[in-house]
């Protein structure tokens, strides 16, 4: 598998509305033309995650109210022991094809969503002690296009890791392209993700917007992370060399401009197969993250909500508006239109009583000094 699929699995980590764009990247190489990640048969977390590429909404709300539970791949894999976290299998290994075409669940699901063939994996069974629920992942393949093949199986078990690893970030990041996380608000935590020379491959938003802020947490040079704050301990570079070197996640503590703020990070070393160095090059990846303290911007908005009776997604929408978000950050965030920010952001300011959304963002600045 390409290097670059691998640093855009992290990327999409960071940047939920990339996810999509990802899944059908790699399922070019699967030759599949659809694919479906899902917590559906979990029975701690069932909603958690439900991303389809090129499905529709309707297929996922079917698989999610019914058919799930009619999956006759996975329940043939549970019969017999193969729902296990890092198992890859190929639809046809469980459930032979004329078997499956003749299934209820082919006839009245399947079918009419073109899915055909499947390649698919257990990401998370659940068992970790990670709080990531049970994962699937899967991609499929048409009517009349084949089967899945063995190299595809190979490719999708050596991809495993990275995909665990960018779940567990995205988790950890509160940025999982779920409406549930979504709804309960934006991540505080600042992600860049870095070669082994610390250079900036990705970042999320909130580094994004430190980056254009030039207010010194981030300080690079020719695109390439130098230090980190006023000063931190480790120092930046040392905390690379010693996270390359050990291969271990590296901790930061990460003193600011501001007087008296001290702020968390972690760096943490991505996996990466040994056969993928080629000579002297080390394409290794690490990913940067910082915690930001929260302020009060919560408060205010839940007092301005009352106020204006603002809805939830209105609230949510005038905090990310103060905290300096372009409504183009928000569309990527939340993944919606820009049209449809922008509709929201009329809404919100009708509610108000503002006439143009700089005064709104300057008044609530105003209140939380």
């Amino acid at each position: 598998m390409l290097p670059e699929n691998i640093t855009a699995i992290y990327a999409a980590a960071m940047k939920p509305g990339h996810w999509t764009g990802l899944m059908g990247q790699l399922g070019a190489h699967f030759g599949a033309d659809s694919s479906f990640m899902f917590t559906s048969h979990s029975e701690t977390e069932p909603e958690a995650i439900l991303l389809g590429q090129n499905t529709s909404a309707e297929m996922v709300d079917k698989f999610k109210d019914y058919w799930c539970h009619e999956d006759i791949w996975a329940a043939e894999a549970r019969r017999r022991g193969k729902m296990k976290r890092g198992v890859v299998l190929i639809g046809s290994e469980l459930v032979p094809n004329d078997q499956l075409h003749r299934s209820r669940y082919y006839n009245e699901f399947a079918r009419h969503y073109r899915m055909d063939g499947m390649l698919g994996s257990v990401l998370f069974d659940g068992t970790e002690g990670d709080d990531i629920p049970f994962t699937n992942l899967c991609w499929y393949r048409p009517p009349g296009c084949g089967d899945f093949e063995l190299d595809h199986k190979r490719q999708l078990m050596g991809l495993l890791v990275h995909f665990q690893q960018a779940l567990k970030i995205q988790y950890k990041l509160k940025a999982l392209h779920t409406q549930a996380l979504l709804d309960g608000g934006h991540s505080r935590t600042v992600s860049v993700l870095l070669d082994a020379n610390g250079r900036i491959i990705d970042t999320n938003t909130l580094a994004d917007v430190a980056l254009k802020a030039g207010n010194g947490l981030l300080r690079c040079s020719n695109n390439c992370l130098r230090t980190l704050g006023k000063r931190s301990a480790p120092a930046f570079e040392d905390a690379l060399a010693a996270c390359r070197a050990s291969r271990r996640p590296v901790h930061l503590l990460v003193q600011t401009a501001e007087p008296g703020l001290l702020l968390r990070g972690v760096l943490l070393p991505l996996p990466v197969e040994e056969e993928s160095y080629i000579g002297w090059q080390d394409d290794r990846h690490f990913m940067l993250m910082v915690d930001l303290p929260r302020d009060d911007t919560k408060e205010v908005i839940a007092r301005a909500a009352e106020l204006f009776g603002l809805s939830g997604a209105e609230r949510r929408l005038a905090a990310m508006l103060v905290e300096g978000w372009s409504l183009e950050q928000i569309s990527e965030m939340r993944n919606i239109s820009l049209n449809t920010v922008r509709s929201q952001v009329r809404g919100l300011l009708s509610k108000t009583g503002f006439t143009r959304q700089i005064d709104l963002v300057r008044v609530l600045s105003r209140l939380m000094g």
